[in-house]
């Protein structure tokens, strides 16, 4: 869960509205933002006290991004409720991994990490590293573009949701995924 600055603190936001939905974002601490054309097509630059940049720009960059959805009664918000899985559809330009919490009025579950990276080992379950010809490890991928990543869940509560924190480039999520056992009421 996110935590609140402090009064002495500043969070610098856009909230953009693209393709019929709103997004909260953050580029750091910029003081003026502009738009501009260019090639036909409006991008938007920030400046700060020493450097004038152009803002999501860069769709192979590192972001660091958490999104978390409400905490949901799934129908029925006097039973609670067991969740069994989780699931996420993503479309990635490039490898990705995830951590995720399950959510609850009760709290957060331990993270899970899901990645879409292929890991190697030997008969004694040790992990073979691949390296390249300058002796740094490498990972290898199962795609990129649309990916599937699912995981056991282990949470109760009233109401259901997730955390997803990453660090991947320019992702799309599909949908998020759910099954979950009705349990007692009240």
């Amino acid at each position: 869960m996110s935590t609140f600055p402090t009064t002495s603190e500043s969070i610098y936001v856009q909230f953009l509205f693209f393709k019929k939905k709103w997004f909260v974002t953050s580029q750091g601490e910029i003081n003026y933002l502009s738009s501009a054309p260019v090639s036909g097509l409006i991008n938007l630059y920030g400046v700060t006290n020493t450097a004038l940049f152009r803002l999501y720009g860069d769709a192979t960059a590192n972001v660091s991004s958490e999104i978390q959805t409400s905490l949901s009664p799934m129908k029925d918000p006097i039973r609670t409720k067991q969740a069994l899985k989780f699931g996420i559809e993503a479309t990635l330009t490039t490898g990705g991994t995830f951590n995720i919490t399950v959510d609850s009025e009760q709290g957060s579950s331990p993270v899970y990490t899901l990645s879409n990276t292929v890991s190697w080992y030997n008969y004694l379950g040790a992990t073979i590293p691949w390296q390249n010809s300058s002796l740094a490890t490498i990972g290898w991928l199962t795609s990129s573009g649309y990916a599937l990543y699912k995981s056991d869940a282990q949470q109760y509560g009233k109401y259901l949701g997730l955390t997803m924190t990453s660090l991947n480039p320019g992702f799309t999520i599909n949908t998020i995924e759910f099954e979950h056992e009705l349990r007692v009421r009240f």
